[in-house]
């Protein structure tokens, strides 16, 4: 089956609008549904304890972004904690801020959630300065350790996640 934005976007809404009483109009438009770029990721999701709320609290992610063909393409980073994408070829960039993420439906509690993000700024050109909208699916991995873990002894202490993803960007 071929995953397509659309199809993404109502498996991302599907299980929020089976739970939820009226449900507001979403105020973002649906991209297109063939994406621009399909790239895939391999890298960290970086926690920080806080041990003042007794939680991890997500630092960013870093990994390289690789085509289909197994080329290193790009980076995936947060800089004051936003996500942003950047590309080697030219080196365009995007943050987004999340919109909709829904938990994995491969297993919620060992991998992070599925995410629709939408722009927030971006490079002035360049193919990144063209997309408006970025979804994280199929993960693998990357949850923050057990709360429990989190305790004044561990104040301050990061915590690194191995994680995958395959990232889809539309305009």
């Amino acid at each position: 089956m071929t995953l397509t934005i659309t199809k993404i976007l109502v498996l991302l809404a599907a299980p929020l609008l089976a739970s939820a009483a009226p449900w507001p109009r979403p105020k973002t438009v649906t991209p297109p549904s063939q994406p621009e770029l399909n790239l895939f990721a391999r890298g960290t999701q970086n926690y920080i304890c806080d041990a003042s709320q007794g939680k991890w609290l997500l630092l960013g992610a870093d990994a390289p972004l690789w085509d289909q063909h197994g080329n290193e393409v790009g980076r995936h980073f947060f800089v004051d904690a936003v996500p942003h994408w950047q590309l080697h070829s030219d080196s365009s960039f995007i943050a987004t801020k999340a919109v909709i993420p829904i938990p994995s439906p491969h297993g919620p509690t060992e991998n992070i959630p599925w995410v629709m993000t939408q722009k927030a700024w971006s490079s002035q050109s360049g193919k990144m300065s063209e997309i408006n909208f970025v979804a994280r699916i199929d993960t693998e991995g990357g949850v923050a350790p057990p709360n429990e873990w989190c305790h004044w002894e561990a104040d301050g202490k990061e915590y690194r996640k191995e994680y995958a993803a395959r990232y889809l960007f539309a305009k």
